[in-house]
């Protein structure tokens, strides 16, 4: 047996998912697409008077449509702030600052990104930037050193963090003297004139931040010798003299010994 359907009974049907198939097509593309949505890091921090860098990033599914301009401003800025000026490269979405201040507990500043897409949507997420002081610096070296009189020496010491750090150190024995090197570490060098112990204060300061040690330092003089002696023939009835000569010649005690008769 043939069962045939009417053909008026499923057109009404066919009709309607169509018509609703062609409305969601003659959406415009930013009305079907979710919401952009920030994938870079919204709290952020920094420690005073070093560079801050951001890069913008997103996520705008389903087409991630090309970005137009990117960029960034200062919204809020915490009482008692200084200014912060950013630098935003507009193509790429980087942008830059160096903090001349620290902010107040809780209050950081407030940034305002924006990223203009090509269907016209314009994504501006806000995001913070809380200024540090950075941490105390710590010094690195060994705090015990002998020396002696009329040797060079160095001791060699550096700070933990090494960005912008000033050293100093007082006091000096005569001869010594401080030299730090572009890469952020320092030693005492020299040759020392003068025999005694030595505490030195070494200090670092990091954006205001001071941290020191002490180094002990015992400066001696060494070890005197003296030349090999020479064979002497000395006349019975005839006065002898013969002069001891040590290297070093400082503070230098000879021994006297009995010549037998």
């Amino acid at each position: 047996m043939n069962v045939f359907a009417h053909p008026n009974h499923s057109r009404p049907f066919v009709t309607a998912w169509g018509f609703l198939l062609l409305l969601l097509l003659s959406l415009p593309t930013n009305l079907r697409a979710d919401p952009p949505r920030l994938t870079s890091p919204t709290a952020n921090t920094c420690n005073v008077n070093e560079v801050f860098t951001y890069q913008i990033g997103y996520e705008y599914l389903p087409e991630n449509p090309a970005v137009v301009r990117y960029d960034a401003w200062v919204e809020f800025q915490p009482v008692g702030a200084p200014a912060l000026t950013l630098v935003v490269d507009n193509v790429t979405g980087l942008f830059s600052c160096t903090p001349s201040g620290i902010t107040p507990t809780g209050s950081p500043y407030g940034i305002r990104l924006s990223v203009l897409f090509a269907d016209g949507t314009n994504f501006s997420p806000p995001i913070t930037l809380a200024v540090l002081n950075p941490p105390v610096p710590v010094i690195t070296t060994s705090t015990n050193r002998v020396v002696k009189v009329g040797q060079y020496m160095q001791h060699q010491f550096e700070a933990t963090p090494r960005l912008d750090v000033y050293y100093s150190t007082s006091p000096l024995p005569p001869g010594l003297g401080l030299l730090v090197t572009p890469a952020g570490d320092a030693q005492i060098q020299g040759i020392p004139t003068e025999r005694g112990s030595y505490t030195i204060t070494v200090s670092a300061t990091v954006a205001g931040e001071t941290g020191s040690t002490n180094i002990f330092l015992r400066v001696t003089h060494p070890q005197p010798w003296m030349p090999s002696w020479d064979n002497i023939t000395l006349l019975v009835g005839q006065h002898f003299t013969y002069t001891v000569t040590t290297n070093p010649t400082a503070d230098a005690t000879p021994t006297l010994f009995d010549i037998p008769e």
